[in-house]
C-alpha cells in the first residue's frame, strides 16, 4: 500500500535530489511495519540510513528510531526495543513536538504491552508517565488548531494513546490497590470526552468577559481563521494530488501556529483569567463528582468508557469509588444494532413479523443488561437515581428499556422488568460537562414557556404533515400559560430571536437526524421566505446561547446522529447544551396521533 503526502507514523526523509524516492521508500516501511512484516521492514529502514545521500536532522533521526524499536519489538527483541526508544528520545528531546509526541506514544504503549504481559509494576508505572507526557504534548499542540474537524482528527489520532494509558492506570490499580491510579484512569477517560461541547461552553463565556483589549482579540480571531484556511488548502491540495503545493504550504501553516502559540502564550500571561475561561478545561475529579452532582445521597454516576478488547466502568457515589474492567468477548455492536431495530421496527409490524420483533427485543435487551449493567450491579449497591455516561454503542441505548430479566411472555410487555423499574435514570456526554454546567451560574429567563409548532401542510420541502403538534403546543401553552409561534410565525429567525428569554422551549416539529455528519442534523420550522432557510442545524446552535432550564424537542430522533470518538453521539440535543440545564429529547420516531398525545 503506497500511499501520496506524508504517511502515518513515519517521517519523510527527503533525498535532495529525488525526494520522491524517499516517500516511497517511506511508505514502504510503513506498510511492513503495519502488515506485520517487521523483518522486511528493518530491511528497508537499513537501507534508507546507509544511503549516502541521506542526511537525517535530529527529529527524522528520532522517528527513525521510533520505527526500528517496533520493529525490534516485533521481531521479540524486547531490550533491544527499548534502548532503541532510549536513543530516540535521546536525539529528540529538542525536536518538533508532533514528533517528540509520537515517540513518547510509541515507546509508552510498549512498555505498557510488556508490563501487562509480565506483570511488571516497574514498567507500568513507566508507561504512565510516557504515555502522559504524550498526551500533554497533544494537547497543547490542539490548542493551536482552530477548526472542529482539525481538533477532531487530532483526537482520533491520540485515542490509541490514551487508551494504552487507561489500560495501564486500571491493571496498575488492579494490581496494587492504590486509589489514585484509578483516579488517574478516571480523569484520562474523563479529558477527552465531548471537548467540542465544553470548549463552546467556555468560548461563550469568554465572549462575555471584558479587560482584554480589542485588538488583541481580533488578532487572536484573525491568526486562528488564518490557520484554519492555510490547513485547509493543504488538505485539499492533497486531495487533488497536487503534493508539491501542499508541501509548500507546510512552512505558511507552521508560521500561523507559532504567531498563534505567541498569542495565546501572551494572552495566558497577561489575561489570566480571560484564557481560563476560553483555554483551560478542568476534567471533572472524582470529589467534584460528589460536590457537583452527587449531593442528594441517592444517586450515582455510571461512566462507561469504551476499548478495541475491554470496557471500562467508572462509579461513583457518595461513599464509594469503584472501576471494573468488563471483557469485550461478546458482539455488543451488533446486539445494540439489533435492540434499536426491534423497537423501531415494531409499530409497523403485525402477527409473525411483530412477534419475530419482540423475540429480537426480548433477547437482545436482557443479554446487555447481564453484560454492561449486572457487573456494575454486583460490584456497587446502586442508589435509585442514576446518571449514565455512555460510551460506543452504548450511546445509541436507552437504558431504560434494558430488561432485568428474561420475560416468559414476551408480548406482554406491561409486565416486563425493566431496568426503569429499579432506577431513575438521566444522562450526560460527560461529568466535567455536566459538573462544569452545574457549576455555572443560573441564567433564567423572565418568561415561562415558549412552544413552537410550524405547519407542514404543503411546505416546498416535501415535509409530512404533523396532525397534532399544533395541538401538544397549544395545550401546553395552556398549561403552563406560555407563548407560541405557530404555523407560517414558527421560522428560524423568530425562534432565535425570542428564545433566550425563555425558562423552557418545546419545539414540536420535525427532526431529521445524520447518521454521517451529526453537525447537518437539524429541526424543521416554518419557511418565512424563499430566501430563508426552514432548518436549524447541529452546528448552528453551538453558536447560540440558549439560558433555559429545560428543553423539550418532539421531534423525531433528537437524541440519535453521528457518533464521534471521544464527542459521542452528535445530535440536536446535544446542540442545545450551550448552556441549557436540560434536555428531553427521543431516541427513535415520534408518533402524533390524537391517542398518542397524552
Amino acid at each position: 500500500m503506497i500511499t501520496t503526502g506524508k504517511p502515518k507514523g513515519f517521517t519523510c526523509c527527503w533525498v535532495n535530489k529525488n525526494p520522491d524516492l524517499a516517500l516511497l521508500y517511506n511508505n514502504l516501511g510503513v506498510a511492513f511495519l503495519e502488515t506485520n512484516e517487521a523483518k522486511r521492514h528493518s530491511a528497508i529502514l537499513k537501507s534508507r540510513k546507509n544511503d549516502p545521500q541521506q542526511r537525517l536532522d535530529a527529529s527524522d533521526l528520532s522517528i527513525y528510531l521510533k520505527n526500528k524499536a517496533l520493529a525490534l519489538e516485533r521481531l521479540g527483541e524486547e531490550q533491544a526495543a527499548l534502548n532503541t526508544f532510549e536513543q530516540a528520545l535521546q536525539v529528540g528531546s529538542n525536536s518538533d513536538p508532533v514528533n517528540k509526541s509520537e515517540v513518547l506514544t510509541a515507546y509508552g504503549s510498549t512498555l505498557c504491552r510488556r508490563g501487562m504481559r509480565n506483570n511488571d509494576t516497574t514498567l507500568l508505572r513507566q508507561s504512565i508517565t510516557m504515555l502522559e507526557a504524550a498526551l500533554q504534548q497533544a494537547d497543547s499542540l490542539r490548542l493551536l488548531l482552530t477548526a472542529a474537524a482539525a481538533r477532531q482528527r487530532w483526537l482520533d489520532k491520540q485515542y490509541p494513546t490514551l487508551l494504552s494509558a487507561i489500560e495501564a492506570c486500571f491493571r496498575l490499580w488492579q494490581q496494587t490497590g492504590e486509589t489514585p491510579l484509578l483516579e488517574r484512569a478516571f480523569l484520562l477517560a474523563e479529558r477527552c470526552r465531548s471537548l467540542q461541547l465544553l470548549e463552546n461552553l467556555h468560548k461563550e463565556r469568554a465572549e462575555r468577559f471584558v479587560g482584554v483589549p480589542d485588538s488583541l482579540l481580533e488578532k487572536e480571531r484573525y491568526w486562528g481563521d488564518e490557520l484554519n484556511r492555510r490547513e485547509k488548502n493543504r488538505l485539499t491540495w492533497l486531495g487533488e494530488g497536487a503534493t508539491e503545493k501542499a508541501r509548500n504550504a507546510e512552512a505558511g501553516i507552521t508560521e500561523a501556529r507559532q504567531i498563534l502559540h505567541e498569542l495565546v502564550a501572551e494572552i495566558e500571561q497577561k489575561y489570566p483569567a480571560y484564557f481560563r475561561l476560553k483555554y483551560t478545561i478542568q476534567t471533572a475529579t472524582v470529589e467534584t463528582v460528589r460536590k457537583e452532582l452527587l449531593q442528594e445521597g441517592d444517586r450515582a454516576l455510571v461512566e462507561y468508557f469504551m476499548a478495541d478488547s475491554a470496557v471500562f466502568v467508572f462509579v461513583i457515589t457518595r461513599d464509594v469509588f469503584q472501576g471494573i474492567r468488563l471483557a469485550k468477548n461478546f458482539p455488543l455492536e451488533s446486539w445494540v444494532s439489533d435492540f434499536r431495530n426491534s423497537i423501531q421496527a415494531y409499530p409497523g409490524a403485525s402477527g409473525p413479523a411483530a412477534a419475530t420483533l419482540s423475540a429480537t427485543y426480548a433477547d437482545r435487551a436482557y443479554r446487555i443488561f447481564q453484560s454492561v449493567v449486572a457487573p456494575v450491579q454486583a460490584a456497587v449497591a446502586l442508589p435509585e437515581k442514576l446518571i449514565i455516561i455512555p460510551d460506543g454503542a452504548l450511546s445509541y441505548v436507552p437504558f431504560e428499556a434494558l430488561l432485568c430479566e428474561q420475560p416468559v411472555e414476551i408480548q406482554q410487555f406491561k409486565r416486563h422488568h425493566y431496568l426503569l423499574r429499579d432506577y431513575q435514570i438521566s444522562y450526560g456526554y460527560s461529568a466535567t460537562q455536566l459538573a462544569d454546567l452545574n457549576a455555572a451560574p443560573v441564567v433564567q429567563g423572565t418568561k415561562t414557556l415558549l412552544a413552537v409548532a410550524p405547519d407542514f401542510n404543503n411546505n416546498p420541502y416535501g415535509l409530512r404533515p404533523l396532525q397534532y403538534n399544533r395541538v401538544e403546543a397549544r395545550e401546553v401553552c395552556t398549561l403552563l400559560k406560555g407563548d407560541l409561534l405557530e404555523d407560517e410565525k414558527a421560522g428560524v429567525d423568530a425562534f432565535l430571536k425570542d428564545a433566550g428569554d425563555y425558562r423552557i422551549l418545546l419545539l414540536a416539529t420535525h427532526g431529521q437526524a445524520s447518521s454521517a455528519a451529526g453537525d447537518l442534523s437539524y429541526l424543521a420550522f416554518a419557511a418565512a421566505d424563499t430566501q430563508s432557510s426552514a432548518y436549524l442545524y447541529v452546528r448552528d446552535l453551538y453558536l447560540q446561547h440558549f439560558p433555559a432550564e429545560l428543553v423539550v424537542l418532539s421531534a423525531c430522533e433528537t437524541s440519535v446522529g453521528e457518533y464521534r470518538l471521544g464527542e459521542g453521539v452528535i445530535s440536536l440535543a446535544k446542540g442545545f447544551f450551550t448552556p441549557v440545564r436540560a434536555v428531553l429529547s427521543p431516541r427513535f420516531g415520534v408518533w402524533t396521533t390524537r391517542k398518542t398525545r397524552n
